[in-house]
């Protein structure tokens, strides 16, 4: 008698979480609120860290993603769950799905726009003419521009059969002014014009 007892029990416990999927005719909700809420979002970043909630009224058992550009995989956590997704440049359209006991499903969507970085600042090229026969060196002044002023001071020096040099030394948000003197015997001559970066 306990032996069937016990039996019965476990049948009817099994009977029970049966019939309690069988009524679970709700989807799941599932909200992406991270890294915004909106349903764009734009990045310089090789990948991305979402994250957000899922409900459900009998239980959410996974939440999975898929990127459009490649890549898929199931978040960590359920009713609070995160992914970290791999981006490709250009649009990346992010779909999580949530997906609760009974195979129910519902989709949030973030379309990821990866934007490529700006690139390096890139080298500035100074070029010049001069029909003069006397001098020994140029000399290279260079100011960095703000709102008040740009204050020259010396850069370098070159040869005087020089008719170009590339500065290497800038930084991508400043703008720079350059000068150029014959130097003779120690002696600064007459400035060239000033010229402006971009």
């Amino acid at each position: 008698m306990i032996m069937r007892l016990s039996l019965f029990v476990v049948m009817a416990l099994l009977l029970s979480a049966d019939h309690s999927v069988a009524r679970d005719r709700k989807r799941p909700t599932i909200q992406i609120t991270l890294p915004t809420s909106m349903a764009t979002y734009t990045t310089t970043a090789v990948q991305l860290l979402i994250g957000g909630t899922a409900r459900d009224n009998v239980g959410v058992i996974t939440v999975t993603w898929r990127n459009t550009r490649g890549g898929s995989g199931t978040a960590e956590g359920t009713t609070s769950w995160f992914a970290m997704v791999p981006l490709q440049a250009g649009t990346n359209e992010i779909t999580c799905t949530a997906v609760d006991a009974a195979q129910h499903t519902r989709t949030d969507v973030l379309t990821v726009s990866v934007m490529s970085p700006p690139p390096p600042p890139g080298p500035i090229t100074l070029e010049w003419s001069y029909d003069g026969t006397t001098g020994d060196v140029f000399q290279i002044e260079r100011c960095t521009i703000t709102p008040e002023t740009c204050p020259m001071g010396p850069l370098t020096s070159v040869g005087l059969v020089e008719r170009q040099w590339i500065d290497t030394a800038v930084a991508a948000e400043s703008d720079y002014c350059y000068r150029l003197a014959v130097v003779t015997q120690g002696q600064l001559g007459a400035y060239s014009n000033t010229l402006c970066s971009p």
